[in-house]
């Protein structure tokens, strides 16, 4: 496990500064910030998840999903920036190495999620599942290459034709769009990670699922963003406003994947927020998240349906939307609140509870005697003068009873309840 983690540790930061290197070649400041807010966070997490806790499966899932993905951003801007590389007779399989790693990132990714928190299958299902999309990974970009002649247009990646597929079959150019879109659309494969976290969820223990239920909740939240970054670049294409809420939404993004994943597994996560301030720091934090992702999402189906619909029934829409949210919006807010402060009573509970008390509570006429037999029992005395009827002492009353009289003493002990 150790060999592995060090592997994904060459290989992402080896990525990191060749990817940093091109980009400052070439003067893309933007592309420098992608690089550093896009793949480098999960690599650097993976990286200190490793390495601090080695053998925790989690973190070499977070590792690996980091150093692929910044992997196939190095080799993408290898291609698109560098034409001595676009141009050169090994082109395509850098594109084709560039796209399997990013599809590598997605599959480490769905691992990540759907084997939390121990990052182990548990059922054949879940082996099976992240097989399939291991050779999914691999396949599609083999028959894109196979199906064009040259590497066709991604979705965040311009199309490269002056790159020529040495594999392309004309027979199979039919297959192309099928191809391209599971290609473009193959990041929506973390959803299946979601929905095997969910079940792993229902099967796990109270402990696992308190830790389950962060990751449900951050992860959810983050699909909603990214989502929301598609939208937003097939609707404002790379104009200057489109690259910032990108940037803004990506960032946001990250905080929830990112945060769902340590809080839980960090020492001073769910178990250490023992203190107030720092409970309702933690509080804060997650309602600006929640009402981020509730002002997002509406955002979002804004501007998808403004590409298909007047701007009168585009404004109706979100308004429809906002409400329908708000319920939703609500229950995660006090879900929050219950696990950061626990459960907290109304009055007219508190109340009810403490009559309840109130009336179980002994009285004064039994007080004094339970607490006479509280006292022997505490301290293990069968005398009389312990409240006893034997007249024998036990082993702990071997003191002798005071001339003229018949009653036993014992030595005298703290008053004691068990």
């Amino acid at each position: 496990m150790r060999a592995i983690c060090i592997v994904l540790a060459v290989i992402g930061g080896c990525a990191l500064v060749a990817a940093v290197v091109i980009e400052l070649a070439t003067g893309n400041a933007a592309g420098v910030g992608w690089v550093l807010a896009g793949p480098t966070p999960f690599y650097v997490a993976g990286l200190v998840g490793a390495f601090r806790g080695p053998g925790h499966r989690v973190a070499v899932w977070l590792l690996a999903a980091g150093a692929t993905f910044m992997l196939g951003v190095c080799l993408g801007d290898a291609v698109t920036d560098l034409p001595v590389v676009a141009s050169s007779s090994f082109a395509w399989v850098v594109v084709l190495a560039g796209q399997c790693a990013s599809n590598a990132s997605v599959v480490a990714g769905t691992g990540l999620i759907g084997l939390f928190p121990t990052g182990v299958p548990q059922r054949p299902g879940e082996r099976w599942a992240l097989r399939t999309a291991a050779a999914m990974a691999v396949a599609l970009p083999v028959l894109l290459m196979v199906s064009s002649p040259t590497p066709p247009g991604a979705l965040f990646q311009p199309a490269e034709p002056a790159i020529a597929s040495p594999l392309f079959v004309p027979s199979a150019r039919p297959v192309e769009p099928v191809a391209a879109a599971l290609q473009d659309t193959f990041a929506a494969w973390i959803v299946l990670g979601v929905i095997m976290l969910y079940l792993r969820y229902r099967r796990s223990s109270p402990a696992d699922r308190r830790r389950i239920r962060w990751l449900l909740v951050g992860m959810g939240g983050a699909v909603v963003v990214f989502a929301a970054v598609t939208v937003v670049s097939l609707s404002l294409g790379s104009s200057a406003v489109a690259v910032a809420s990108i940037f803004v939404l990506w960032a946001l993004a990250v905080i929830l994947t990112l945060g769902s994943l340590v809080v839980p597994l960090s020492q001073d996560g769910v178990f250490g927020i023992d203190r107030s301030a720092r409970r309702t720091m933690i509080y804060r934090a997650l309602w600006l998240l929640i009402a981020a992702v509730y002002v997002v999402a509406a955002a979002a189906l804004g501007l998808l349906a403004g590409q298909y619909l007047p701007v009168e029934a585009a404004v109706l829409l979100v308004a429809a939307a906002a409400l329908l949210f708000q319920p939703a919006q609500r229950r995660l807010e006090r879900l929050a609140d219950r696990w950061v402060f626990g459960e907290r009573l109304d009055g007219y509970e508190v109340l009810t509870r403490f009559g309840a008390m109130l009336e179980t509570s002994p009285g004064p006429a039994d007080l004094l005697p339970g607490s006479r037999r509280r006292y022997a029992t505490g301290s293990a005395c069968n005398g009389p003068a312990c409240g006893s009827t034997s007249p024998r002492p036990t082993a702990r009353c071997r003191r002798p009873a005071p001339p003229g009289s018949s009653r036993v003493t014992c030595p005298s002990r703290p008053l004691s309840f068990r």
